[in-house]
């Protein structure tokens, strides 16, 4: 899962494109939310286009050369009219899904819906533009708080591993079926254990956002976004 820099200014990592390495103020490292302890992330972004979602909105058996065609338009679109403008909104939201607790906040990023039109129009689907935020705490999470994943999310992610040709790495193993299911969990667990920097939340539409997170209020935090964003 290694970040690709796509521009001065934006980064794909695991088929997202974000802009990236935002400045957000002198936030506390650590912040305490109903009982959790969060951690600051080492670096903010706002994920712009989740390619694989809208690739599997176009069309599953093309995954990949869709991510491929999305990125290549977003460059072409970016050079006439720059996605890099952004302005922060008042609305801090709290997910929780499953162990994964994150704090987010909202953001308008200029000239992005414009882009999901082109995409539209190219595709004739009707792609919603992603509800745009800024991770910026996330729950830590330590092996001894792992849990062994679910056979329907192992399988999810082999059915990706495999797609993407990945499986050559256990090529140790005869069968496919015990590669894949390794190399899946071994994913699952790298993900659940990467560093702040690293973790996020993924929203694809606005139904996600409000059925998985609920606004909060946290002056302090406001505080420090708005002071440093005005000033």
């Amino acid at each position: 899962m290694s970040v690709h820099k796509l521009t001065k200014y934006h980064n794909e990592f695991h088929s997202y494109i974000t802009l990236a390495d935002l400045t957000l103020g002198d936030l506390p490292e650590k912040l305490k939310f109903e009982g959790n302890e969060l951690q600051i992330k080492s670096e903010f972004h706002i994920s712009l286009v989740w390619g694989e979602k809208i690739a599997e909105m176009v069309d599953e058996s093309r995954i990949d050369e869709i991510i491929s065609e999305i990125i290549s338009e977003f460059l072409k679109f970016n050079d006439k009219k720059p996605i890099v403008e952004y302005e922060l909104l008042s609305e801090i939201r709290f997910l929780e899904r499953g162990d994964q607790k994150t704090l987010i906040v909202m953001a308008k990023v200029k000239n992005l819906e414009e882009f999901f039109v082109l995409l539209r129009t190219k595709y004739q689907k009707n792609i919603p533009i992603q509800p745009t935020h800024i991770t910026l705490y996330t729950l830590t999470l330590l092996p001894n708080n792992s849990t062994a994943p679910k056979p329907s999310f192992l399988s999810k992610i082999d059915q990706t591993l495999s797609r993407r040709n990945t499986c050559y790495a256990l090529s140790g193993f005869d069968d496919f079926e015990q590669k894949s299911s390794i190399l899946a969990s071994q994913t699952y667990l790298a993900t659940r254990l990467l560093p702040p920097d690293k973790t996020g939340v993924g929203i694809f539409d606005k139904k996600q956002l409000y059925e998985q997170t609920k606004v909060v209020d946290i002056p302090e935090i406001m505080d420090i976004l708005f002071k440093e964003n005005l000033g």
